[in-house]
C-alpha cells in the first residue's frame, strides 16, 4: 500500500493518495491527508457529470487504533451554486465519485454581461469566476454522450462574480444571488480580455476595482477563449477543456465563426444508439407536453408560510392556526382546509387589522397554496422522504432541463399573445384610418 507521511505524522492511504493528491507543482488546495471541513473537491452526479463541491461536515465511521489503518470517514458534500436541501453523504477513502479539486471540471476568469443597462455608454460586463461542469470520461461512451446531452439541454452555468464582498456589486444584484454566486445563461458569458480599451462602453470605478481583483487572483490562473461556449451548446464547455473516453469522435479545431464541433448532437447520440425525439409539431404553434421525468407527487405536511405557526392535524387532515403571546400559545382554529386561510387568520390577528380579511373560496385558496408552494421545495421533500434516490427515479438534471422549458413554454405563449394584441391594435389603427379617410371624402 503506497503511504506518505504529513508533517503532523499522519498517514495516507494509497487510494487516497492518487485522487486527491497532487503533485509538488499544484497548489496547497489540493493536498489533503485527511478529509477536512472547507475541502474543495469534486464529485460525480449519478448523471455522470463532475461538479465543484465543498466539504462541510466530516464524520469518522470507525475509531482509530494502534497499528491499524488509518480511519474511515463519511463526509457531507455541498455542491456549488446549490442550496443545503440538496447535499450529499457518502463515505470518503476509495470513493469512486469523489476526485481532487479541478482535475475534470474548470473555474475561468471571464466576462460576464451582468450589470443592467444603464444607457448606450455604460458597459454591463463584470469580472466573474465561471464554473464549468464537465461530463465523466470513466464511464461508456454512450454514458458520457449522455452526460453530454444533459448539459446541452442545461443553458446555465453557475458564476462568482470578483467583489461581491466589498461591495463593488450594485445592490440589487448581490440581493438577489446566492450560495456565492448566481445562475446565468451561458450565452451571457464572454471571453476574458486583458486589454480593457477593446471592450465597448464606459467602464466604472466599480469594475476597476473588481478587475484588480480578480488579476490578482492566483487561484484561479486559467482564463475563457474565444467559443468556450459554443452557440446551441448550452452549458456543456467545448471539447478542448474535457477529458474524453476511448472512441471519443475527433473534433475539429476550434472554429472562430461558431466554435462548434464537427459532430452533431444527433451523431453523437446515433452512433451509442440513443433516441431522438424529432418536433412533431410546426414551429408556430404552441404544444406544451407535461414533463414525465418529476418525480410522482408528494405529501406536503409542513408549512409552506415558514414564519407562521400553522401545522396539519394528524386526525382531521385540516390545517391548524395559532401564535404566541407572552409565552402562551393560542389556537385560532382547528378546521382550516387550506394553510392560506390558516395564514391570513394569523396575520389578522398579529397585525391588528381593524377589518377581518376577505373571505377566500377553497380555489383561490388552494391556488394561493401552490403558488407559495415551489418546485425546488416539492423535489426537496420527494428526496428527504426517500432513503435511497437511487430507486426514486429521480434526476436533478432533468428536473432541471423540464423546469427551463417550463420558462420557456410561458415565455413563448406571452410572445405570442403579445404579438395578437400588436396585430388587433394594428389592425384597429388602420381600420380608424380608413374611416376618417370616408369621413373626409363625404364631407368634401
Amino acid at each position: 500500500v503506497l503511504k506518505c507521511d504529513s508533517s503532523d505524522g499522519e498517514e495516507c492511504s494509497g487510494s487516497t493518495h492518487k485522487r486527491l493528491h497532487k503533485g509538488s507543482n499544484e497548489s496547497d488546495e489540493g493536498s489533503i491527508f485527511e478529509p477536512r471541513v472547507d475541502l474543495r473537491l469534486e464529485i460525480c452526479d449519478p448523471d455522470n457529470i463532475w461538479s465543484s463541491a465543498t466539504i462541510v461536515k466530516v464524520q469518522k465511521a470507525e475509531t482509530k487504533k494502534r497499528g491499524s489503518s488509518p480511519p474511515l470517514h463519511n463526509v457531507t458534500i455541498r455542491y456549488d451554486g446549490w442550496g443545503a436541501e440538496w447535499d450529499e453523504t457518502l463515505p470518503f477513502e476509495g470513493n469512486e465519485r469523489l476526485e481532487r479539486f479541478g482535475k475534470y471540471t474548470k473555474r475561468l476568469k471571464c466576462l460576464v454581461d451582468l450589470l443592467p443597462k444603464r444607457g448606450k455608454k455604460c458597459s454591463t460586463l463584470w469580472p466573474c469566476i465561471v464554473h464549468a461542469r464537465a461530463p465523466n470520461p470513466l464511464v461508456s461512451l454512450e454514458n458520457y454522450l449522455l452526460a453530454e446531452k444533459f448539459l446541452r439541454e442545461e443553458p446555465n452555468v453557475f458564476i462568482k462574480p470578483y467583489g461581491m464582498n466589498e461591495k463593488y456589486l450594485p445592490q440589487s444584484i448581490v440581493s438577489t444571488s446566492a450560495h456565492g454566486g448566481r445562475w446565468l445563461n451561458a450565452a451571457r458569458i464572454r471571453m476574458w480580455r486583458n486589454d480593457l480599451k477593446s471592450l465597448d462602453g464606459k467602464l466604472s470605478s466599480s469594475f476597476h476595482s473588481a478587475y484588480k481583483l480578480a488579476e490578482e487572483d492566483d487561484s484561479v490562473p486559467d482564463i475563457l477563449t474565444y467559443g468556450a461556449f459554443p452557440p446551441k451548446a448550452g452549458s456543456l464547455i467545448h471539447g478542448k477543456y474535457r477529458a474524453k473516453p476511448e472512441g471519443y469522435p475527433e473534433e475539429e479545431e476550434m472554429n472562430k465563426d461558431d466554435g462548434s464541433s464537427s459532430i452533431s448532437t444527433n451523431e453523437s447520440a446515433k452512433s451509442c444508439n440513443i433516441p431522438i425525439v424529432a418536433n412533431p409539431c410546426p414551429s408556430n404553434q404552441l404544444i406544451y407536453e407535461p414533463p414525465a421525468t418529476l418525480p410522482p407527487a408528494v405529501k406536503v405536511d409542513t408549512s409552506i408560510y415558514p414564519l407562521s405557526n400553522i401545522k396539519k392535524s394528524s386526525k382531521t387532515g385540516k390545517w391548524i392556526a395559532a401564535f404566541t403571546k407572552n409565552g402562551n400559545e393560542i389556537i385560532l382554529g382547528c378546521d382550516f382546509k387550506t394553510q392560506t386561510e390558516a395564514h391570513n387568520a394569523i396575520q389578522a390577528v398579529t397585525t391588528k387589522q381593524s377589518y377581518p380579511p376577505k373571505p377566500l373560496t377553497i380555489g383561490t385558496a388552494k391556488a394561493q397554496d401552490m403558488e407559495n408552494l415551489s418546485l425546488k421545495t416539492v423535489v426537496s421533500l420527494d428526496l428527504m422522504q426517500t432513503s435511497d434516490t437511487s430507486k426514486s427515479g429521480f434526476s436533478l438534471h432533468e428536473w432541471t432541463v423540464q423546469h427551463t422549458k417550463h420558462k420557456g413554454y410561458e415565455l413563448e405563449k406571452f410572445r405570442a399573445k403579445f404579438e395578437e394584441l400588436k396585430k388587433e391594435r394594428e389592425l384597429r389603427a388602420i381600420e380608424k384610418g380608413e374611416r376618417k379617410q370616408k369621413k373626409r371624402k363625404l364631407g368634401k
